[in-house]
């Protein structure tokens, strides 16, 4: 059997939204916005056997004046590529609160790291000039 970085991670989709209702059966995920959202098309960023290979969604609210709308992401990374001391959902906070910081935008205090069949999701919230 050969031995390839693409078989050793997920293989992975982008999904769909059906009835306004975000599913990935390769991720094991089917998710519905909050009231007043609406998803964008989902996609697959990268290439299987490279790091990053993402899976993302947003869902958007309507626009405000002198405010930005209301957004809701979500995306997943294939942890598997990266080394095995760098694959926990901490790491990865870190990993993000640094690419955010880089553009700007300054984190607010983290939320708790939640469980859910299995999987650790992470929720933080970033601001930039009133924006969250």
């Amino acid at each position: 059997m050969p031995s390839t970085a693409a078989s050793k991670g997920p293989q992975w989709n982008k999904g769909i939204v059906e009835a306004g209702v975000y599913k990935n059966p390769s991720l094991g995920v089917e998710l519905s916005p909050a009231p007043g959202l609406k998803f964008e098309a989902p996609e697959l960023k990268g290439n299987p056997g490279t790091v990053p290979l993402l899976v993302t969604i947003n869902a958007l609210g309507k626009s405000r004046l002198f405010s930005g709308g209301e957004v809701m992401s979500l995306y997943s990374d294939a942890l598997s590529y990266y080394p095995e001391n760098r694959r926990s959902t901490g790491d990865y906070v870190r990993r993000v609160m640094f690419a955010n910081k880089q553009e700007g935008w300054t984190p607010e205090e983290r939320d708790s790291d939640y469980q859910m069949g299995g999987v650790t999701f992470a929720r933080m919230n970033f601001r930039r000039e009133g924006r969250y």
